[in-house]
């Protein structure tokens, strides 16, 4: 549980961050970087949630946070497997399709405005692409993040709100958990152990 507690530490201090750089009205590209490193952070909170979910037989509270704001993780994750994490093939061709002006905008060498203007078209196309049979499955329309970027961007800042809320809770309840408290002074122990560690590749998904 220690290892949980010190990923959900991590997580809460990147968005954290995160938010304070989005209140601070960074520049075009910065913001770019922003949205990819929240779309990262917020998956991971995602896939790290069902290590931890003894921790509700205690806290029905955490459990509803957790609810409120799950669906828009999930959102989230996907942006993050087809825009941030990995750049999709598939997704690129339904931009350049989307959006025909991609076309004339990457035969020039343009400004940060353009690179800028180039990562929104991508990541307007993720967003819209977030659909079945039934429609778009988290907005009830299409996204215009040219003309009017303010739902996405509200979205996504009263999402990270909220998952901080829930951390704040969280992290709480994984300290005592983990026993935290125990750790307060090294000892000869320790050291011996530190060591004795061989570094090698850590396989994904041990």
């Amino acid at each position: 549980m220690i290892e949980q507690y010190v990923n959900f530490r991590m997580v809460q201090s990147d968005l954290n961050c995160i938010s304070e750089s989005f209140k601070e009205q960074p520049a075009m590209a910065s913001r770019v970087l922003l949205i990819k490193s929240s779309l990262t952070c917020l998956t991971n909170l995602l896939d790290n949630e069902s290590k931890i979910r003894l921790v509700y037989k205690e806290s029905r509270m955490l459990s509803n946070k957790f609810s409120e704001i799950k669906k828009g993780l999930q959102f989230c994750k996907y942006l993050r497997n087809i825009f941030a994490a990995h750049i999709d093939k598939d997704l690129l061709s339904l931009a350049l399709q989307w959006k025909p002006e991609l076309k004339v905008m990457l035969a020039e060498f343009g400004s940060e405005a353009e690179g800028y203007l180039i990562s929104v078209f991508v990541l307007e196309t993720a967003i819209n692409s977030y659909s079945d049979e039934n429609g778009h499955r988290f907005f009830s329309s299409e996204i215009d993040l040219v003309s009017d970027n303010y739902q996405f961007s509200n979205f996504l800042m009263e999402l990270i709100d909220s998952s901080l809320d829930y951390l704040e809770s969280l992290v709480i309840f994984l300290r005592d958990l983990s026993e935290v408290g125990k750790f307060q002074d090294l000892t000869m122990e320790c050291f011996t152990e530190a060591a004795e560690v061989e570094f090698k590749i850590i396989k994904k998904g041990r």
